[in-house]
């Protein structure tokens, strides 16, 4: 093949020692969101719909009110058994209530994590979802399909994060 360069002074060549599989994303797609980290046993499913969220302990006029607030689980940790939800719920340092019945704990909410991800347009507006990096480079990151609450093969993804935010309809 030496006739096909035998013009260029420079070849630019790059050899794959590590090789590495899963969905490949230009890294303009990833952007951070702050999540509360919580323990999974603090989710219940309630209000008038079967969806997840917490049970969050609130006072009005003096009198302690438990209220139920929606939250998407955005990942979901299995060796910590920890999930994570948006930390736009709810004020830093609220109470939630651990569902259970014969139980009284209840967490005080502090602390916010920082996760990467992409907006996944399938529904035709923003949705964030969290990726799991195998490998990066200054151009793209391969990210591992298919995981619980991240991405698959054949989502669509905004391209440029910095030209979007959450919820944002893509026309």
């Amino acid at each position: 093949y030496m006739i096909n360069y035998i013009d260029d002074r420079f070849i630019e060549v790059e050899l794959s020692l590590n090789s590495a599989e899963g969905l490949k994303i230009p890294n303009t797609a990833i952007t951070e969101k702050e999540f509360y980290e919580i323990p999974k046993e603090y989710i219940t499913s309630g209000g008038n719909s079967e969806k997840d969220g917490v049970v969050l302990e609130t006072y009005e006029e003096g009198n302690l009110v438990f209220d139920f607030k929606e939250a998407t689980i955005y990942y979901y940790d299995e060796t910590r058994d920890m999930v994570y939800i948006s930390a736009d719920l709810f004020e830093s340092g609220s109470n939630i209530k651990n569902p259970s019945k014969d139980s009284n704990q209840k967490l005080k909410v502090t602390d916010k994590v920082t996760l990467e991800g992409v907006y996944n347009v399938n529904k035709g507006y923003c949705v964030f979802k969290v990726i799991n990096k195998v490998y990066s480079n200054e151009e793209y990151t391969i990210v591992t399909p298919d995981s619980t609450y991240g991405i698959s093969s054949y989502d669509h993804i905004v391209v440029d994060a910095t030209t979007v935010k959450e919820q944002d309809i893509i026309k």
